[in-house]
C-alpha cells in the first residue's frame, strides 16, 4: 500500500515537472517564433536597404567567393539585369577580366584568409576599368569586406566622378589662365589680410617678388586711413559674400611711389566653407592724376574768374566815373557856350545885314549846341560809315532844312543834296520805306 502511494506521488511530481517543462518549451517556441519574425523583418529591411542603395552590392560565401546575392545596382553596373547573371561565379571574371591580374588578386585574398580565417578584414578600395555587357569600358572602384566566411563587395561607378574631376580640372585651368594672364591685379588673401597668392601683374604693380608674399599683408600696404576703408570692405564681403561697388585706395609701392587702384572682392570657398577673399584690382593712377590736374586747373580757373570779376567791377566803376566826367564836361561846355558864346552870336545877329548872314549865325549857334548833343554822338557811334558831308546834311535835315536851303548853306547843288539824302537813307536802312527822314533822325537823341 505504501509503495503504491509512493508511486502515485512520484507520478504526480513527474507530471508537474513535465507540465513545467512543457510550459518552458512553449515559451521557447514563442520566443523562436518572435525571433523568426524579427529575423524576417530584418531580412526584409536588409533587402530593402540593399535594393534601394545607390551603391552596387554583392553577397558572397566560400573560397573562392561565390556570389549568393546581388542588388539591381550591381547588375546594372556591368550592364546586366539580375536574371542575366545566373552563374554566380562570374564575379571575378567580371571585375577582373585580366586573367593574370585575377590570379594575383585571388592569391592575395587566399593568403589573407589563411592567415586570419576568422578575423574580419577589408580589401580596397581598388579602381578598375571593367568591361560592360555591350563592350564599353567603365571606371569602377571596388571594396570588399570579410565577415568570417561571408564577404560583401561594394562597387561605385566613377564615370560621373571622373567627369566632375575633369570639369573641375578644366575650370581650375581656366581660372589659372585668367589669374596669371590677366592685365588686372588679381590677388587672394585670408580673412586676416595675409596674402596667399598674387598674379605677376599685381607683383609688378607693387614692385615685389613672389617670395615677398610670405611677409606681405594688406595692412602693410596702406596708410592708417586706407586701412580703415579696407577693414570695412572685408567686413562687407564676409557678411554679404561680395562687394556691390568697387572701392578706391592709394598705397605706396615698394619703391615708395604713390599709386591708386580700385578693387572689388568676393569670398571663395574650399570644401563648401569660406576659405579666403579673391580680389581684382585695376590701376587708376593715370585717371586720378588727371582728375587731380583737372581739379587744380579748375581751382586756377576759379581764381582767374574771381580776378576777372574784380577787374570787371573796377572797370565798371571806372566807366561809370568816365560817364559822369563826360556828363560833367558836356554840362560845363554847354554852360560856357550858353554864357560866353551865345550872347555874342545874338549881338552879331542884330547887326547882320541880310538873311543869309542871320542863317549862318543860327547855324553856328545850332552847331555849337550840337557839339555836346546826343545826336552827333549817336549817329557817329552807330553809323561809322557816314562821311563828314553826310553828317552835315543829316544835321541840317534834322533841323528842318529842305534840299535847297541845305545846298545854299554848305555850297553844294540841290541835286548833290538829294544824292546825299539817298545815301543817308540807304545807310540808315530806311531806303524804299515810307518813313520821313527828318522824323527818323529826330529819334537819335
Amino acid at each position: 500500500m505504501k509503495d503504491e502511494t509512493k508511486t502515485k506521488r512520484e507520478l504526480i511530481k513527474e507530471l508537474i515537472a513535465a507540465r513545467r517543462q512543457f510550459a518552458k518549451t512553449e515559451k521557447l517556441i514563442e520566443k523562436l517564433k518572435r525571433a523568426e519574425e524579427t529575423l524576417k523583418q530584418k531580412e526584409g529591411l536588409f533587402k530593402f536597404f540593399v535594393e534601394s542603395s545607390p551603391i552596387a552590392m554583392a553577397l558572397m560565401e566560400g573560397n573562392p567567393p561565390k556570389i549568393k546575392y546581388i542588388n539591381q545596382m550591381f547588375a546594372r553596373l556591368f550592364g546586366y539585369s539580375a536574371d542575366e547573371i545566373p552563374d554566380m561565379t562570374r564575379w571575378w571574371s567580371l571585375a577582373y577580366p585580366d586573367n593574370h591580374y585575377r590570379k594575383r588578386v585571388m592569391s592575395a585574398w587566399n593568403r589573407q584568409v589563411a592567415e586570419s580565417p576568422n578575423t574580419p578584414f577589408e580589401v580596397g578600395p581598388v579602381e578598375r576599368i571593367i568591361t560592360c555587357k555591350d563592350g564599353s569600358k567603365k571606371p569602377v572602384e571596388f571594396r570588399m569586406v570579410s565577415l568570417g566566411t561571408t564577404y560583401i563587395s561594394f562597387g561605385v561607378d566613377l564615370t560621373e566622378r571622373l567627369k566632375v574631376d575633369e570639369e573641375s580640372k578644366e575650370k581650375e585651368e581656366r581660372f589659372n589662365a585668367l589669374f596669371n594672364r590677366s592685365f588686372d591685379f588679381v590677388y587672394i588673401h585670408d580673412f586676416e589680410g595675409h596674402f596667399l597668392d598674387m598674379n605677376q601683374t599685381g607683383l609688378d604693380f607693387l614692385g615685389y617678388q613672389r617670395e615677398d608674399l610670405n611677409s606681405l599683408t594688406v595692412a602693410s600696404l596702406f596708410d592708417e586711413d586706407q586701412q580703415i576703408k579696407a577693414v570695412k570692405a572685408v567686413q562687407e564681403i564676409i557678411q554679404t559674400g561680395s562687394q556691390r561697388h568697387p572701392n578706391e585706395y592709394y598705397l605706396r609701392t615698394k619703391e615708395g611711389r604713390r599709386v591708386y587702384f580700385e578693387t572689388k572682392g568676393s569670398i571663395i570657398y574650399k570644401d563648401h566653407k569660406p576659405y579666403a577673399i579673391l580680389g581684382v584690382a585695376r590701376d587708376i593712377t593715370g585717371r586720378k592724376e588727371a582728375e587731380e590736374l583737372l581739379k587744380k586747373r579748375e581751382e586756377e580757373l576759379n581764381i582767374r574768374t574771381l580776378h576777372l570779376e574784380e577787374t570787371n567791377t573796377a572797370l565798371n566803376v571806372l566807366l561809370r566815373q568816365r560817364e559822369k566826367d563826360k556828363t560833367d564836361l558836356e554840362e560845363k561846355i554847354t554852360a560856357n557856350i550858353r554864357e560866353m558864346v551865345s550872347p555874342y552870336i545874338e549881338k552879331l545877329k542884330s547887326l547882320a545885314r541880310d538873311e543869309i548872314q542871320k542863317t549862318y549865325l543860327n547855324l553856328i549857334k545850332s552847331h555849337l549846341e550840337d557839339i555836346t548833343s546826343p545826336f552827333l554822338q549817336n549817329i557817329k557811334s552807330k553809323y561809322m560809315n557816314f562821311t563828314p558831308t553826310e553828317v552835315r546834311v543829316a544835321t541840317l535835315i534834322r533841323e528842318g532844312k529842305n534840299s535847297k536851303e541845305i545846298g545854299q548853306l554848305i555850297n553844294i547843288s540841290e541835286r548833290t543834296v538829294e544824292f546825299h539824302r539817298n545815301n543817308i537813307r540807304s545807310k540808315l536802312g530806311v531806303n524804299n520805306k515810307p518813313i520821313n527822314l527828318r522824323t527818323y533822325l529826330l529819334t537819335f537823341q
